[in-house]
């Protein structure tokens, strides 16, 4: 840059640039590099950001889908950001993931998840079932319960009905019988008896 008609040019310094009659040097803006004061500033790639002349990678969970970028942007809650180069990715049904997560995981056994980008999961409701990655509750078969968060319905005992897969199991009265996975009793039948349980 020249500010004396009379003197020689003078060198702008590291990470700044100047275009041809320039009277003065300027700053590298953000999301850039100046590795030669001659040309004009590079935007950094993306998946990358500059506050200082250097690009610098996004850490794991923050993400830069664009060229030129002064920060990362924070994976949101309810996406993975596994390539800091692109957009968030939403997590599928069965999956969840809080904010700044670079992978979707799998609801645990006992929840489930049926909205796409969850950020957590549900509790299973009573008479209902829920292995590992549910999309939605599955209802227990007849004669088998549940009370809620749990992966798998128990089958009722003998000398139990289960008519209803939300509550506990009720046991026979005296005269009547039910093996196990009932969901009524049974009366005895003529010439037989039957404890209470």
């Amino acid at each position: 840059y020249c500010t004396d008609p009379a003197a020689l040019p003078t060198p702008c310094a590291a990470g700044t640039y100047s275009s041809e009659g320039a009277s003065a040097c300027t700053a590298c803006p953000a999301g850039s590099v100046c590795l030669d004061p001659a040309s004009d500033p590079a935007a950094c790639p993306a998946g990358t950001y500059s506050t200082s002349n250097v690009c610098l990678n996004c850490p794991a969970g923050y993400y830069a889908a664009a060229a030129g970028m002064s920060v990362c942007s924070s994976c949101p809650a309810g996406y993975s950001c596994s390539d800091a180069t692109t957009a968030p990715v939403a997590c599928a049904q069965g999956t969840y993931a809080p904010a700044s997560s670079t992978i979707c995981t799998n609801c645990a056994a006992g929840t489930y998840s049926d909205a796409l980008n969850s950020s957590a999961c549900t509790s299973c409701p009573a008479g209902s079932y829920c292995p590992a990655g549910s999309s939605a509750p599955h209802t227990c078969s007849t004669g088998t319960y549940t009370v809620a968060g749990l992966e798998s319905c128990v089958v009722c005992p003998a000398g139990y009905s289960c008519a209803d897969p939300t509550g506990s199991p009720s046991p026979c009265s005296a005269g009547y019988f039910s093996p196990a996975g009932s969901d009524s009793c049974t009366a005895c039948p003529t010439g037989t008896y039957g404890p209470s349980y």
